[in-house]
C-alpha cells in the first residue's frame, strides 16, 4: 500500500508506504483521515500509513485509486462511503471480522 501526492507543481509522488496487502475475495474497513497537515490511512482499525504534510492542499478535494500493478485480475469495490469534516484528530472506527467478498 503506498499513500502518494498531488502537486500542482511536483505531479505525483509517494510520500509513504506499507507492507499491507489485500488477499483475494476479502472486504476491508479503509478509512483515510486529513486533519490540519495529518493524513493517516486506517485499515480494519490499524494504522498503516502516517505523512505529516509540509505543504497541505486546500481543502475540497479528493481521490481514490486502486492499483495492483503485477495482477490485471484484481478488482477494487468502493461501498458505503463517507465523507465528514473532523473537528478533532481521527479515531478509528470499531471493526468488524473482515467477511470474504460476495
Amino acid at each position: 500500500m503506498a499513500l502518494t501526492r498531488l502537486s500542482p507543481d511536483a505531479g505525483h509522488f509517494d510520500v509513504g508506504r506499507s507492507n499491507f496487502r489485500p488477499k483475494p475475495d476479502q472486504w476491508y474497513q479503509l478509512e483515510i483521515s486529513s486533519y490540519n497537515d495529518l493524513i493517516q490511512v486506517w485499515v480494519d482499525g490499524k494504522m498503516m500509513l502516517e505523512y505529516q504534510d509540509p505543504q497541505p492542499l486546500s481543502p475540497g478535494t479528493i481521490g481514490l485509486e486502486g492499483h495492483i500493478w503485477n495482477d490485471p485480475e484484481v478488482i477494487f469495490y468502493f461501498d458505503d462511503l463517507a465523507v465528514c469534516e473532523l473537528g478533532a484528530p481521527f479515531a478509528p472506527m470499531p471493526t468488524a471480522t473482515p467477511t470474504p467478498a460476495p
